[in-house]
């Protein structure tokens, strides 16, 4: 009798320890995966993060590179270079800013014909170039299509016209919804320095990688100065990811 009893109990603990440990085994493979997968997870964020570190120098280095060329000779208004960098491709623009549209100066007309050639649409182009008549104009009646402080505030903005000189291209998001990538392109078309600021120009460096891919990019507003103690003033710095 007793010894039926200890089998049945034998079976009976058997019974449940099989399905324990049946758990336990699923419950270490679940964490060996989400572990593995954490690893991965981590290892890409790893490499993404390098990859944009060392993009991130070779755009800067593509600055320092053109202005080294702007410095040690003479170079037209505009000038394209390309050089190999970590396994990246770095092109750098350079391009004066006497050649642009200054948008503290120019007419209605002649911002709208730049806005066109820098892939507005006409109405677009348009309305921007209104609206930047209106932005920096002391008086408080709108253009055609543009806005004053009446307008803004009917908008909701918790701003109205500057009545003042553009001080910053991003201003122009100010004024109104302007898609990102025409936005990124305006540099190339626009500026907000007088042509009487000589030896200026905007050093634009885009890094790719292997696939052709743009990855990062820096642009750079400098001035030459020619000085022994200071050859060059940087006016402006931005860096871009993507």
């Amino acid at each position: 009798m007793t010894t039926g009893k200890i089998a049945g109990t034998s079976k009976r603990s058997r019974g449940i320890v099989l399905p324990s440990v049946l758990w336990i085994t699923i419950l270490t493979i679940v964490v060996a995966v989400n572990y593995a997968s954490a690893v991965q997870l981590n290892t890409r964020t790893t490499d993404n993060v390098k990859t944009l570190t060392l993009a991130k120098y070779d755009a800067m280095s593509g600055i320092y590179f053109a202005l080294d060329r702007l410095l040690s000779s003479p170079v037209g208004d505009d000038a394209l270079y390309r050089i190999e960098l970590n396994g990246n491709t770095v092109e750098i623009a350079v391009s004066a800013e006497k050649t642009k549209t200054n948008l503290n100066a120019a007419s209605a007309d002649e911002m709208y014909e730049t806005f066109v050639a820098a892939g507005f649409d006409a109405e677009m182009a348009a309305t921007l170039a209104a609206r930047v008549v209106d932005w920096r104009d002391a008086d408080k009646s709108p253009q055609n299509l543009g806005m004053e402080d009446a307008q803004y505030f009917a908008q909701g903005k918790p701003y109205g016209a500057k009545d003042a000189l553009i001080q910053d291209l991003v201003e122009l998001l100010l004024m109104a919804d302007i898609d990102p990538l025409r936005f990124k392109s305006l540099p190339d078309h626009v500026t907000i320095y007088s042509s009487a600021i000589r030896n200026l120009y905007t050093l634009t460096s885009r890094v790719h990688n292997a696939q052709g891919a743009q990855i990062y990019s820096s642009r750079a507003v400098v001035q030459l100065t020619r000085q022994r103690d200071g050859p060059y003033r940087i006016l402006k710095w931005q860096n871009h990811d993507g």
